[in-house]
């Protein structure tokens, strides 16, 4: 059994479902008066969420599972939920013409029922929201497509332990240390 047996692909939180379908009316109801958001900006909104929270508190925000994509990260099941959600007139999709392409905006018909999260958890969540707020589809795409994004193939799950994957440069204390290592356990 090799270690990616250990790794952590949804997280069992309880009323997860309910988790996900009200952050994503969160989040469309924070990005309301947003220029820029569409399907490509919730997507990364709700995968940040949840790894800075994993990161941070040691548990995501909705448990969603998600998988790599060309556009960069995305929750599996956002798809079938938002369609759900939809049909249950809880969430309209608008589409709107932003220059060259057309944005697929969520919009909520309700006020999310926030008593699910905790306050850490919603601070964090704003956190990412205010971060990608001036941002378009095509930058957080890019912004998404970063080294957690680069350990896996297209379609492959993403565990939420790559949120402690860090991008710096190693120092060189770093660098010295590792070839001590490899001395020492005559790594090849």
């Amino acid at each position: 059994m090799g270690f990616e047996a250990h790794l952590t692909y949804r997280f069992p939180l309880d009323r997860q479902q309910e988790r996900f379908r009200e952050l994503i009316l969160y989040v469309s109801k924070r990005c309301e008066d947003a220029i820029y958001f569409g399907a490509v900006k919730l997507n990364k909104i709700l995968f940040w969420s949840d790894m800075w929270a994993f990161r941070r508190l040691g548990r995501p925000v909705t448990g969603a599972e998600y998988r790599r994509f060309q556009k960069g990260p995305a929750p599996t099941l956002l798809p079938v939920v938002r369609r759900e959600m939809q049909i249950e007139g809880i969430l309209d999709i608008e589409r709107r013409k932003m220059f060259d392409y057309e944005q697929e905006r969520t919009v909520a018909r309700r006020e999310p029922d926030t008593s699910l999260f905790s306050v850490e958890e919603l601070r964090i969540v704003d956190e990412i929201i205010s971060q990608f707020w001036n941002e378009n589809a095509e930058e957080v795409s890019d912004l998404s497509h970063d080294v957690i994004w680069l350990t896996r193939e297209n379609k492959d799950p993403i565990p939420y332990e790559a949120a402690y994957l860090d991008p710096s440069p190693l120092t060189k204390e770093e660098i010295d240390r590792t070839y001590e290592l490899a001395r020492r356990f005559s790594w090849r």
